[in-house]
């Protein structure tokens, strides 16, 4: 088996978010792509543990997530908050703890402000504890491909970034 045969693309769209159009940016990082897609029947809770369990299984397999993107709703209430948290906690420990990776927390060009400023910490919030591990954290609003702008966070070797397209 080829080492990229035991590498998987992650594709989280919380209920409400845009499909992502930076999946092109999967393109030759992995060999296969796995999609959790929250139904707007699903809780938040109930999604949450579902993609934790989906990326509990793919460790337990060592299938790695080199690159992950996670699709974000505007719901910046203290639930989605804590999910959110909670399911790009396991994406990007699952990362740390294999060779690495990139987790793009993708929003929609048209989220307010608050929104905005909600999903840069929530990245910063992320890179606590990853210090001395290859993953990076980017957050990207718009559909479009644009530069990279770096958050203020303190110099380790893990980095987050955020773009506007």
């Amino acid at each position: 088996m080829e080492d990229n045969d035991q590498k998987t693309a992650l594709v989280v769209m919380e209920a409400g978010a845009r499909w992502p159009s930076y999946t092109r940016e999967l393109a030759g990082r992995a060999s296969s792509a796995v999609v959790e897609s929250q139904p707007a029947i699903e809780s938040v809770a109930e999604f949450s543990a579902r993609v934790i369990g989906r990326v509990a299984r793919l460790a337990e397999r060592s299938v790695r997530i080199p690159v992950a993107i996670l699709a974000a709703s505007q719901r910046i209430d203290p639930e989605a908050r804590k999910c959110r948290y909670q399911m790009a906690r396991a994406i990007v420990m699952a990362m740390a703890g294999a060779e690495g990776g990139e987790l793009l927390i993708m929003g929609d060009e048209h989220f307010g402000e608050e929104v905005r400023h909600e999903l840069v910490a929530f990245a910063g919030a992320l890179c606590d504890g990853l210090a001395g591990s290859a993953v990076s954290v980017r957050v990207r609003f718009g559909t479009g491909r644009s530069g990279t702008h770096a958050l203020a966070i303190p110099p380790s070797s893990r980095r987050a970034a955020v773009g506007d397209d």
